[in-house]
């Protein structure tokens, strides 16, 4: 396997806000639609220590970016975007609406697997 990091986008690079849920519904809604609506432009702050950390990890590890948010072209170049205004894009080998074939994936909503019954009891005290 390559040393490749699948790095998420939201929660992960670009903070979520109180009103992301209605902008990712928007966006879902959008998704079959073949441009960029008008109104669909990231401005959410990026997560502070993002530059430092991408700079050190792009030094020993191909990056990759994944996103629901590229699953249609105007999706993907709102993201890069987003990036190229924070001059965050180059340290990106790709960027991909897929889970990508990686060594590890940072994402905000992870839970890490060990066994089953770890999973149960972490998602039924979670659940109450």
């Amino acid at each position: 396997m390559p040393n490749v990091l699948a790095i998420d986008f939201d929660g992960v690079i670009m903070r979520r806000q109180s009103g992301d849920n209605l902008e990712a519904a928007d966006f879902i809604r959008a998704g079959y639609r073949r441009e960029m609506p008008k109104r669909f432009a990231l401005k959410a702050e990026t997560i502070p220590g993002t530059a430092e950390a991408l700079s050190k990890l792009a030094d020993d590890w191909t990056l990759t970016l994944h996103t629901c948010r590229a699953r249609h072209e105007w999706g993907a170049e709102s993201v890069r975007e987003y990036l190229r205004r924070r001059n965050l894009l180059n340290y990106f080998e790709s960027i991909t609406p897929i889970k990508p074939h990686a060594a590890a994936y940072i994402d905000d909503h992870a839970h890490r697997f060990t066994t089953w019954a770890n999973v149960l009891e972490t998602f039924s005290e979670a659940k109450q």
